[in-house]
C-alpha cells in the first residue's frame, strides 16, 4: 500500500480532515447542485468519499457492457491529465456526458483530486438515447427519466463549483494545521515556564527577583534557607532600596543605578538583621553577602524588574580571617578556587539569562496585561491568574490561587462558569461568553490546553466591556431620543433609497399623506407608486435630482380644495455613505402663515403708498375745489335774478361740497389722525351706536346687544371708535336689504406670546376685549375677502360708496394697538371681530 502524501513532511490529508464532516459537506453540496462528487486521495487514487446519484451512467454500463471500457478509458485519461494540470480538467464522452476534475493543493502539496460526473453542457439528444435503449433491449422510460435528472450547466459553473470545493478543503486543512501548531506552541510555552521555574528554584545560589520599585516578588529556595524566611515573610515586603544595610554601606546610589539607568552592579556588604526594620527578621541571620544585581527590560526598553544573585560568603570571609597568616601559601589555591567559582557563576548566569528571557516575557504579560488572563486545572481551580484579578475580586493574588469558582464568584455566575469549563475540558470546545458581575460586563474566550494530547488545563482571556456596553445603551437611548424628536417635530420628514422605497417617515408626514391622499404609508413602500398619477411625474423628477447628488430647496403650493391653499417649503439632501449616494432625505415645512404674514406686509406697504398718493391728490384737489366754490358763490351774487342759472350754480356747489367731503376723507386716510386718548368704556360707545342706528336704519332691522364682557375699559379716542362701529353697522344694514338682524357681542380673553407672534397685527400678550359685529345679510364673495380693506375698493353700486370706510376703520384699529378680522361667505352673513387691549388697571 502506498503511503499518503505528507504536507510539509508532517501531516497527511486524511489526518487533517474529519472524514464524517467532509462526507456530510460533500453530500450536502451534491444535493444542492444535483451532480455527484468523488474525492480520491493521492497517490493511491482510490475513491475515498463518493456522494451523489450516479444512476444514469451506472444503468447504462450495466445494460451496455460495451460502454464500460469506453468510460474507463475516459476516466484514466482524465487522471493522467490531472498529474500535470492540477486545476480544472474535463472530458466529454460521445453521448455528451461530462466528467470534471479539480486538484486539492495544500501548502504546495498535491494531495487529492475531486471528480464529478453525469452533467451536461447542453440538452441531451433524447432520440439518440432512446435508440440506444431500444438496441440494448432495456426499459426505455426509466432510462429516459434518469436522463432528465442530469443537471445542465456550462463549463464555467462546473469549474467554479469544483474550485469552491477545493478551496473549502484547503481552508479546512489550513485551519487544522494552525490548530495543531497553536497547541504545540502552547505546550512548549508551558514546558519552558516550568523549566525556568525549576532551574531558578534548584539553583544553589540564593536568587531573588524584584519589581521596578525594588520590592522582592520571587525568591528561590536557597535564599529562603539563608535568611530562614518563608515566602509570606519575604515576598512583597522586603525592598532593597529601603534596606538600612545598603544605606549604611553607601551603596544606595549603585543599587538605584540598576533601576534608574539599567546598570549591572556587584556589591559586597555585611548584612545585619537589625539594620532592616521593614520585615520580621527575628529568625534571619547576620551575613556577609556578595550580590550581583542586573535589570530586566521589556520589548520597549523599559526597566520592569531586577534580578539578584546573592552569595553568602560569611564562612569564606571567616576562613580568610582565620588563615590570614597562611595567605601566601594558600593564595594560589584561593585564586584557582575563585576562578572556578567565577566560571561557574558566569555559566549559570548565562543559563539563567536564557531562561529568564522567556519567564520575564510571560510574567510581564500576566503582570501588566489589561486583559484578565486565567489558567484552571481539571478540578476547575485557579492555578495562575493575571495581576488585575486582585482589583476585580478584592483579594491578594496569592489568596486567589487554588480557589474554586464558588469561592471566588457569586453562586449563579460560578455555576455558569463551571458548566462552560466542563464543556471545554471534556468536550474540547472553544467558547465565547458574556458575563455580568457587580455592574460590570465581561467578554470571555475560553479554550483547552493539551498536554500529551489530552486537555489537562483550560485557559482564557476576559475583557471588561462595560464602557462599550454602556456606550451601546447610551447610543440606543440617544437614537431613540433623536427619533422621538424627529417624529414629534412639526415638520414633515421622510427618506427614500435609490429604488424610491421609504426608509424613514415621521408622524407628521404620515398623517399629512393620509389626510391628502387617504394612503397609509409604511417603511418599505414605494413612495413614487403611492403618489397620485397626476403629480407622480413631477415628484419623480424631484427625487431623481437629489438621487443624482443634487441638494436643493423649493416652495410648493398645494390646493386642498374648498378654496384652502397651503404653502410648503421643501429641503432635499442626498444621503452619502463612503462617497456613494444611497438615498435622499427631505424636510417639509408648512409656511402658509409665513406667506400670509408676507402678504399682510405687502398689503400694509400698499396701503401706505396709496395713502401717500391719496393725500397728495386730495391736497391738490382741495385747492382746486376752493377756487371752484369761491367762483360759484361770486356768480350767485351776480345772477340773483337768473333763476335757471342759479339752479345750475346750486348743482355746482352741491357737487363741489361732495367732492370736498371726499377730499377730506382722503386726507383722513392719508394722514394718521391725532387721537385724543383717554380711558373710555366700550359698552357705553356700543349702546350709543345702537341708539344712533335705531334712528337711521329701517325698523325691520333688529339690532341686538350681548355685552357679556366683565371688563370694557380701554385707552382710546371716543369719536374715532364711534365712527368705526357706526361704519361697520351701516355697512351691515346696507347688506341686509331692509330686514334682518345686526348683533353687537363682547367678551374678555387673554392672549399669550405664541398667539401674538402668530397674528398679522402688532399685538402684545395680555388681557383684551373682543367685539363681534355680525349681520344676516348677503355676505361677501370669497374672492373679495382679501381686498375689502384696500383703499377705494367697494362692492357697492357706483356712486354709493367711496371704498375708504373699511380702510379708515383698519387704520383706526391699528392706532389703538388692536386687530380686526372678517369671516363671511355668500348668503351666510358677515362677522367682523375687533380686539382691543384693556386699560392697564384692568
Amino acid at each position: 500500500m502506498k503511503k499518503d502524501i505528507l504536507i510539509e513532511n508532517r501531516y497527511s490529508f486524511k489526518e487533517l480532515i474529519n472524514r464524517n464532516r467532509l462526507e456530510n459537506m460533500l453530500e450536502g453540496f451534491s444535493l444542492a447542485v444535483g451532480f455527484s462528487i468523488e474525492l480520491q486521495c493521492l497517490p493511491e487514487e482510490n475513491p475515498y468519499i463518493t456522494t451523489g446519484h450516479p444512476g444514469f451512467c451506472r444503468e447504462g454500463r450495466r445494460c451496455m457492457p460495451s460502454r464500460r471500457g469506453h468510460c474507463s478509458t475516459l476516466k484514466n485519461d482524465l487522471k493522467q491529465q490531472m498529474k500535470s494540470q492540477t486545476e480544472f480538467n474535463h472530458r466529454i464522452c460521445d453521448n455528451g456526458i461530462v466528467t470534471g476534475a479539480y486538484g486539492v493543493i495544500i501548502r504546495g502539496s498535491h494531495v487529492a483530486n475531486l471528480y464529478t460526473g453525469q452533467v451536461l453542457f447542453q440538452k441531451p439528444r433524447i432520440a439518440h438515447f432512446k435508440k440506444l435503449a431500444e438496441e440494448q433491449h432495456f426499459a426505455i422510460d426509466p432510462y429516459l427519466d434518469e436522463l432528465e435528472e442530469l443537471p445542465i450547466l456550462n463549463e464555467a459553473r462546473l469549474r467554479s463549483s469544483l474550485e469552491f470545493l477545493s478551496n473549502a478543503l484547503t481552508q479546512f486543512a489550513e485551519q487544522s494545521i494552525k490548530d495543531k501548531e497553536l497547541l504545540l506552541a502552547q505546550r512548549k510555552s508551558k514546558d519552558n515556564e516550568l523549566f525556568l521555574d525549576s532551574i531558578i528554584d534548584q539553583s544553589p545560589f540564593a536568587t531573588w527577583i524584584s519589581d521596578s520599585n525594588g520590592t522582592i516578588i520571587k525568591a528561590n529556595s536557597a535564599l529562603k534557607e539563608q535568611l530562614n524566611l518563608t515566602d509570606e515573610q519575604l515576598l512583597g515586603k522586603y525592598n532593597i532600596l529601603e534596606d538600612g544595610n545598603i544605606w549604611n554601606n553607601n551603596l544606595l546610589d549603585q543599587v538605584k543605578s540598576v533601576y534608574q539607568k539599567g546598570k549591572t552592579i556587584e556589591i559586597e556588604l555585611f548584612w545585619q538583621r537589625e539594620k532592616n526594620n521593614k520585615i520580621d527578621l527575628n529568625t534571619a541571620q547576620d551575613l556577609i553577602i556578595q550580590a550581583n544585581i542586573f535589570p530586566i527590560f521589556d520589548s520597549e526598553g523599559r526597566i520592569t524588574n531586577a534580578v539578584c544573585h546573592w552569595m553568602d560568603i560569611s564562612k569564606r570571609r571567616e576562613t580568610e580571617r582565620s588563615l590570614a597568616l597562611y595567605q601566601k601559601n594558600l593564595e594560589q589555591l584561593v585564586e584557582q578556587r575563585t576562578q572556578k567559582l567565577e566560571a561557574e557563576i558566569a555559566k549559570r548566569i548565562q543559563i539563567e539569562k536564557d531562561l529568564r528571557k522567556n519567564q520575564t516575557i510571560f510574567d510581564a504579560f500576566l503582570e501588566n496585561n489589561p486583559i484578565f488572563v486565567f489558567f484552571k486545572d481539571k478540578d476547575i481551580r485557579a492555578v495562575k491568574l493575571s495581576r488585575n484579578y486582585e482589583k476585580m475580586l478584592g483579594m491578594p493574588l496569592n489568596d486567589l490561587i487554588g480557589k474554586t469558582m464558588d469561592d471566588l464568584f457569586p453562586s449563579d455566575l460560578a455555576k455558569a462558569m463551571i458548566e462552560d469549563d466542563k464543556k471545554i475540558l471534556f468536550e474540547e470546545k472553544l467558547l465565547h461568553v458574556e458575563e455580568q458581575m457587580d455592574g460590570h460586563y465581561y467578554e470571555t474566550v475560553k479554550f483547552p490546553i493539551y498536554i500529551e494530547g489530552k486537555a489537562e488545563l483550560l485557559a482564557g482571556f476576559t475583557m471588561d466591556i462595560t464602557q462599550r456596553k454602556e456606550a451601546e445603551i447610551k447610543l440606543k437611548e440617544a437614537n431613540a431620543q433623536t427619533l422621538a424628536i424627529i417624529d414629534n417635530t412639526s415638520d414633515s420628514i421622510w427618506a427614500i433609497n435609490n429604488l424610491y422605497e421609504i426608509i424613514y417617515i415621521n408622524r407628521v408626514f404620515k398623517a399629512e399623506y393620509k389626510e391628502s391622499f387617504d394612503i397609509e404609508l409604511e417603511v418599505g413602500m414605494n413612495l413614487l407608486k403611492a403618489l397620485p398619477q397626476s403629480i407622480r411625474h413631477r415628484w419623480q423628477e424631484r427625487y431623481d435630482r437629489v438621487l443624482a447628488n443634487e441638494a436643493y430647496h423649493l416652495e410648493d403650493k398645494i390646493d386642498e380644495g374648498g378654496g384652502q391653499v397651503i404653502y410648503i417649503q421643501i429641503s432635499a439632501n442626498p444621503i452619502i455613505v463612503s462617497g456613494e449616494v444611497i438615498g435622499a432625505s427631505f424636510f417639509g415645512s408648512n409656511i402658509t402663515e409665513k406667506k400670509q404674514a408676507e402678504e399682510q406686509l405687502r398689503q400694509t406697504q400698499k396701503m401706505k403708498s396709496m395713502g401717500q398718493l391719496a393725500g397728495g391728490v386730495a391736497h391738490n384737489f382741495n385747492n382746486m375745489l376752493s377756487g371752484i366754490i369761491g367762483c360759484t358763490e361770486i356768480l350767485q351774487g351776480h345772477l340773483k335774478e337768473d333763476k335757471e342759472s342759479l339752479n345750475y350754480l346750486d348743482m355746482i356747489l352741491e357737487s363741489s361740497e361732495r367732492a370736498a367731503d371726499l377730499a377730506k376723507k382722503l386726507l383722513t386716510f392719508s394722514r394718521p389722525q391725532e387721537l385724543k386718548m383717554s380711558k373710555i368704556f366700550l359698552h357705553d360707545i356700543i349702546i350709543s351706536t345702537q341708539a344712533l342706528l335705531n334712528n337711521t336704519v329701517d325698523k325691520r332691522i333688529y339690532i341686538e346687544l350681548n355685552l357679556s364682557a366683565q371688563k370694557d375699559s380701554i385707552m382710546g379716542d371716543t369719536s374715532q371708535l364711534q365712527s368705526v362701529l357706526l361704519n361697520l353697522g351701516i355697512n351691515a344694514t346696507q347688506a341686509m336689504d331692509q330686514s334682518g338682524r345686526l348683533s353687537f357681542k363682547t367678551k374678555n380673553q387673554s392672549l399669550d406670546l405664541e398667539t401674538c407672534q402668530n397674528s398679522s397685527f402688532n399685538l402684545q400678550p395680555g388681557n383684551y376685549i373682543t367685539i363681534e359685529v355680525s349681520d344676516t345679510g348677503s355676505g361677501i364673495p370669497t374672492e373679495y375677502i382679501e381686498r375689502i380693506f384696500d383703499p377705494f375698493f367697494t362692492t357697492k353700486d357706483q356712486g354709493k360708496g367711496t371704498g375708504l370706510g373699511l380702510s379708515t376703520t383698519l387704520g383706526t384699529v391699528q392706532q389703538h394697538q388692536g386687530s380686526i378680522e372678517v369671516e363671511s361667505s355668500p348668503g351666510a352673513g358677515t362677522v367682523f371681530t375687533l380686539m382691543f387691549p384693556l386699560s392697564p388697571e384692568e
